[in-house]
């Protein structure tokens, strides 16, 4: 994700500000072509005869200015010297109304009042400094008294300075206008850019979160994946007919099992539980799973205590240097080797539901990566239709209502 162009100073500012000004005074000129023309109504009652005439004309020059400024606004681009297209509008409509202050009888006409609409109108349009507006509300008190003196015939005092202290008033509250609105726009594209900038971090750290969790959800099911491939697939093995299933509680867990045929023909059995959930748990389970397969298969004729022996060794080592506190200690819930003749040795195994056991009597339980111990070989003959079943202790732990399954 790139950075967005954010130039907290003010030379964007003023940038900025053109852009504005650019599109807002195009309106401005819309509107005063109509005040304009709306504005010839009132000569029509106020003036006949060939002043009409005249008046018209100043009008339709007026409009003509102003529609060439707003097709040159149209094609141009926003630029530091744009303002002054407001200025040679402001002065238009000035000596457009000054000249017929002049010929309506100088200060004694009532004409003069349209001269506080260039001073509204440009304090409400253009959002420039207040420098300007007041340029502006100085050069229409100054073109209409220089106007009028000269050529607008006799006037008293009264008429004097009743425009001009009106003039003068509404040209101050234009410039406070301007400045106001002036203030508040620049602090509202600080504000406004500060804004953005805070936004784009926020989407880029959100952005970045969302590749991360991608990531660790796409090794998640590479490790899913990898464990679940580790475990059997088959369903007839020397002549048992085996079905089993693994649902761990989360992507991966510490559940084990597997079914390990040897060169000399014998099956082993395995099931095993690491507690807790989690990568850990998988990690000391595939140890086990190897150090399980490992034995039997480099070792002939070994027994299960033996091969719980030396798994029981290699989880303590490697544990160790894991520096986990999560897998306290691993439980190798049973572990069986069927021999030739059909005899079966298991070696841990759980209660079965209802309390009962499969030949319960010296039933071996061990603790892998552990202290405590108690090993009961016990030899069972497996025959024809006989069925076992073993699991892992969540299944029937008392009191548990997790999602362990």
């Amino acid at each position: 994700m790139s950075q967005p162009t954010i130039d907290l100073n003010a030379t964007s500012f003023r940038t900025y500000l053109r852009g504005v000004t650019h599109v807002w005074f195009r309106l401005l000129l819309l509107v005063g072509t109509l005040m304009i023309g709306l504005f010839f109504v009132l000569d029509l009652f106020v003036v006949s005869g060939d002043m009409l005439v005249r008046f018209g004309i100043y009008r339709a020059v007026a409009v003509g200015v102003f529609l060439v400024e707003f097709l040159f606004l149209s094609v141009s681009e926003p630029h530091r010297l744009s303002f002054l297209y407001a200025y040679v509008a402001g002065l238009t409509v000035t000596a457009t109304i000054v000249v017929m202050t002049v010929e309506l009888g100088g200060y004694a006409s009532s004409y003069w009042v349209g001269l506080h609409l260039v001073n509204i109108g440009i304090s409400l349009f253009m959002p420039w400094r207040a420098l300007h507006t007041a340029l502006i509300g100085v050069l229409v008190l100054v073109v209409y008294n220089v106007g009028n003196l000269i050529w607008g015939g006799p006037y008293d005092t009264r008429q004097l300075l009743e425009p001009l202290f009106f003039m003068s008033a509404v040209a101050v509250l234009s410039v406070l206008n301007t400045h106001i609105r002036h203030q508040r726009m620049r602090e509202e594209f600080f504000l406004r850019s500060r804004l953005m900038r805070s936004n784009w971090q926020l989407e880029r750290s959100q952005s970045d979160l969302r590749a991360a969790r991608d990531a660790l959800w796409e090794e998640m099911d590479i490790a899913k994946r990898i464990q679940t491939s580790l475990l059997p697939t088959l369903e007839r093995v020397n002549g048992f007919q085996v079905s089993a299933t693994m649902l761990p509680a989360k992507e991966v867990g510490g559940d084990y099992y597997d079914l390990i045929t040897t060169n000399d023909e014998e099956l082993w059995v395995t099931i095993g539980d690491v507690s807790g959930h989690g990568v850990e748990s998988s990690l000391i389970m595939m140890i086990t799973q190897t150090s399980v397969s490992t034995s039997v298969q480099r070792t002939p004729d070994i027994t299960p205590s033996r091969v719980l022996s030396g798994v029981n060794a290699v989880l303590k080592e490697n544990i160790a240097r894991l520096g986990t506190k999560q897998v306290r200690d691993a439980l190798c819930a049973a572990l069986m080797r069927r021999q030739r003749a059909g005899r079966g040795t298991p070696s841990g195994h759980h209660p079965l539901p209802g309390g009962h056991r499969l030949d319960a009597a010296g039933a071996h339980h061990w603790h892998l990566a552990g202290d405590r111990r108690r090993r009961h070989p016990l030899p069972v003959r497996l025959r024809p239709r006989d069925r076992g079943r073993r699991y892992r202790a969540a299944v029937h732990r008392r009191g548990n209502r997790g999602p362990e399954r």
